[in-house]
């Protein structure tokens, strides 16, 4: 490979231009500084010896960690992402719940009486070039890897999501018309949509966003209608989808108080992403040299997908738990912080209570699958699953 191949062909004034006078002031860049930006052609034959070296050690230290708990697994799998530092921490860690959650989601259980799945859907709000391509790959390359369909609509148009029936009328004389179903993109495993601000933003995609809503009801409680005029009622489109969703976004700022008390925003575990200079020349960099460590990651590649058919084959699953007072005494400590925060934290909070008290019940549930190991249909969620969740949650909460 020549070195023009593998130059990612943006000067440092490109880069800055992403960058805005706040982020500026919080790296503080001086002159100094944007000289190390710019890369000799020394200086990239380096890092091509040196991502080689790097796809190696993380084979070599991949082979070295043992599966128990949840925890294990991000560490284990998280050079999958290709994502590196602090900043991306908890955003990895929830694609991860989030992609497990996903082979687990037949599951059904029961919570304050209400009926749940295990499906957590997610929002990323992060910059353009900043990563949100890698956790797309990760997503789509999981899911097409276990056999199941990976969708990313191209419109917002409502048919996109939903489907249609095509009518074939028969020109034959006695042959009855047939009614062909064609489901939209909702009845995929997994949904990622990215440049998702328009869709949540924009009054006009208010129909897409309706049957969002209900296709992240529980399953089978989530049935999605559609009536054509020239289709007769037996024949309507009519299904239960039990698509995951990703949700990929710039940074929203103008979020309409409608919209969010609607019930679009509280469906999600929403995620922040606030990435240093450093991280996302790293990510730049890791870009480049991806190729560089297929060969390593294809075997980390094939552990992962098995590992996700194992998780797979989970079904009708109950748990046993003691205590799940942790969860409430760590939501009335969020409401009496929502209270200091002010009114909008404070109804936020209260509208999506019931929400984040699931998201940590499933987060528990995961831990505690992980944990299980195989051993029959019933689960224990012990007193360490419900704190780790809880910190997990935390971290994004605040």
């Amino acid at each position: 490979m020549a070195y023009e191949d593998y130059y990612p062909g943006e000067d440092v004034d490109k880069i800055l231009k992403e960058i805005d006078e706040s982020q500026r002031k919080k790296d503080e860049i001086d002159e100094n500084k944007l000289e190390e930006l710019e890369y000799t052609k020394e200086e990239y034959d380096a890092w091509y010896a040196e991502e080689k070296k790097v796809g190696q050690r993380a084979l070599i230290e991949f082979n070295k960690l043992d599966i128990k708990t949840f925890d294990d697994i991000v560490t284990k799998y998280q050079t999958l992402v290709g994502l590196r530092g602090e900043s991306y921490k908890d955003a990895t860690k929830m694609v991860f719940y989030s992609l497990i959650a996903n082979q687990l989601k037949f599951n059904k259980f029961t919570m304050d009486s209400k009926k749940i799945d295990l499906r957590m859907p997610i929002l990323i709000q992060l910059k353009a070039g900043h990563g949100k391509k890698n956790y797309e790959y990760f997503i789509k390359r999981t899911i097409t890897g276990l056999g199941k369909v990976y969708q990313e609509p191209t419109s917002y148009h409502p048919e996109q999501f939903v489907g249609k029936i095509i009518v074939k009328e028969s020109h034959k004389k006695g042959d009855e018309t047939e009614y062909i179903p064609v489901l939209g993109t909702l009845a995929a495993d997994y949904l990622v949509i990215d440049e998702a601000h328009a869709l949540l933003t924009r009054k006009e995609n208010e129909e897409c966003l309706k049957y969002m809503r209900t296709a992240l009801d529980p399953i089978g409680d989530n049935t999605i209608e559609k009536k054509q005029v020239n289709v007769p009622d037996e024949w309507k489109l009519k299904y239960d989808p039990n698509c995951t969703i990703m949700l990929l976004t710039q940074p929203v700022t103008n979020i309409n108080e409608e919209l969010l008390m609607r019930g679009s925003f509280r469906r999600f575990i929403i995620l922040f992403i606030d990435t240093t200079l450093d991280e996302r020349m790293i990510a730049r960099r890791n870009a480049v040299f991806l190729s560089l460590q297929e060969d390593q990651h294809n075997k980390i590649w094939l552990n992962w997908i098995d590992f996700n058919k194992k998780i797979s084959k989970y079904k009708k699953l109950e748990y046993m738990c003691n205590d799940f007072t942790p969860i409430d005494n760590y939501l009335d400590k969020c409401g009496k912080n929502a209270q200091q925060l002010g009114l909008e934290v404070l109804e936020f909070y209260t509208a999506a209570q019931f929400t984040l008290k699931q998201n940590i019940f499933k987060m528990s549930i995961i831990r505690a699958i992980i944990d299980h190991a195989g051993n029959g249909n019933i689960i224990t969620i012990n007193k360490k699953h419900i704190e780790s969740a809880i910190k997990d949650w935390d971290s994004i909460w605040i």
